[in-house]
């Protein structure tokens, strides 16, 4: 990502309280589709998993808390899961601009 502009296109703020994996809700940028990358900081441990499987409080790749995950895969199949206690998380959404 390094040499490319990035241009904020949106903030989501997600509790995660329940042993259910959660999802991300990206914002809808037009004919651009959605955003490239997401910074997700999160107050407690959790989990994640991209795969087509949900992730679990002991499997997926772990985040400890106050970590901030920079995730630029496909952010519709991001799964994100709490360890044990609920956890909040604050996502900003990016996409790339420039040349």
């Amino acid at each position: 990502m390094a040499g490319r502009p990035s241009i904020p296109r949106g903030y989501e703020q997600l509790s995660l309280s329940t042993t259910v994996a959660s999802a991300l809700t990206p914002p809808q940028l037009g004919a651009s589709g959605q955003p490239h990358f997401a910074l997700i900081r999160t107050d407690q441990d959790i989990r994640w998993r991209d795969d087509g499987n949900d992730p679990t409080a002991s499997v997926g790749v772990l985040v400890k808390a106050n970590e901030v995950l920079l995730y630029d895969g496909k952010i519709e199949d991001l799964r994100l899961i709490k360890v044990s206690a609920s956890a909040t998380l604050d996502v900003s959404f990016y996409s790339f601009g420039g040349p």
